[in-house]
């Protein structure tokens, strides 16, 4: 979730560009810019670049979550989970 909110990174992203109205791009900047920056600078978390780290999620054309990589390696993606957690 971001901040404690019942959204994750897609859903934001889809309430951005559709009620917001935000360009794609102009979303997806926001979403991942500036965290990029603040967790580790230009050269750190934020661009792909040869050496650097690998942490990266694919987002279908609808921004729904097709992939996730860590450390350069995929990492199989687990249906949500759906029941209450036990009390």
């Amino acid at each position: 979730t971001l901040a404690g909110a019942d959204l994750d990174l897609a859903r934001a992203l889809r309430v951005m560009t559709g009620p917001v109205g935000l360009a794609r791009d102009r979303a997806l900047a926001m979403a991942t810019r500036l965290p990029g920056r603040v967790l580790g600078g230009a050269a750190g978390p934020g661009r792909l670049l040869p050496g650097g780290p690998a942490d990266f999620v694919h987002l279908s054309n609808d921004l729904h979550l097709g992939a996730v990589w860590r450390g350069g390696r995929p990492l199989p993606l687990s249906p949500p989970c759906t029941e209450p957690a036990p009390a």
